[in-house]
């Protein structure tokens, strides 16, 4: 009898833990789906899931908040971490230009307050995750901020790790050693501009010329960049760099037959 009180006792136990199990998996399932479907946010940052693909989250680190009783500074600046992929010392690379970035909007609010003192200026700062992506090859993540004075600017920074090198890529890096990439980029985004225009000359293009002698000429060698999911380059400015400030941060996709006679041997852009 003792026997078998023993025998039913374990095997409650185990349709306990069963159970526990079952639940606990519906109720992950019930929330990536309810995240996936209520906050744009949430899915981007859900990279893969278990039995599927690497889990690999966007996930906030911490956020400073400053809020003067004065109304002269407001701040909100998430500092954003990487976690879970398979590289931990790719995914230190990408955490640490993440974090410098976000010390870098904080370290310019102060300053700015510093600079306008009791003059009567005021200024908003926020930092936060723009769009996520990633391949089998690269995981490519965008911080977005804006800085508020009177206006507001929209920054972007892009930062992309290639899962394949274990680098953090810079631009020069998707090229052979010694390619001039700037010029034929430069060439290939002036070349869009002028097409828009033509089409509609109150695009809000700012292309150098005679009456736009600050306007756009070409890219800098270490210009903000993404990859699409299918490896064309993307080459990212923001607000103000390239058009008019409504336009915002704003984006160029750099066809494969321009970026294809000068891209490294083992780059992730596509080829032609």
């Amino acid at each position: 009898m003792a026997e078998d009180r023993a025998l039913k006792s374990a095997k409650k136990r185990i349709m306990q833990i069963l159970w526990g199990v079952i639940v606990g998996a519906a109720a992950l399932v019930l929330f990536l789906t309810a995240a996936a479907n209520t906050s744009q946010a949430a899915a981007q940052t859900m990279a893969g899931l278990p039995g599927v693909g690497r889990l690999v989250r966007v996930v906030t680190f911490r956020s400073y908040r400053d809020q003067l009783a004065s109304g002269q500074g407001q701040a909100r600046v998430d500092t954003l971490m990487v976690h879970g992929l398979e590289d931990t010392a790719l995914e230190k690379k990408i955490n640490t230009a993440l974090a410098n970035w976000s010390e870098e909007m904080i370290a310019r609010y102060h300053s700015d307050l510093e600079e306008m003192g009791t003059a009567g200026g005021r200024e908003a700062v926020d930092c936060r995750l723009g769009r996520v992506t990633m391949t089998d090859r690269f995981l490519s993540v965008q911080l977005c901020g804006t800085i508020a004075q009177g206006s507001a600017q929209e920054l972007t920074r892009w930062y992309t790790a290639d899962l394949e090198t274990g680098q953090l890529l810079e631009l020069k890096d998707l090229f052979a050693d010694g390619a001039d990439y700037v010029d034929p980029i430069s060439e290939e985004i002036r070349g869009q501009m002028q097409r828009q225009l033509a089409e509609d000359p109150h695009a809000g293009w700012l292309l150098r010329s005679e009456k736009q002698p600050t306007g756009f000429w070409e890219i800098a060698p270490d210009q903000s960049f993404t990859l699409t999911e299918d490896g064309r380059l993307v080459i990212a400015f923001d607000e103000g760099e390239a058009g008019i400030g409504v336009l915002g941060a704003v984006e160029f996709e750099i066809p494969a037959e321009v970026t294809d006679p000068i891209r490294a041997q083992n780059s992730p852009l596509a080829a032609a």
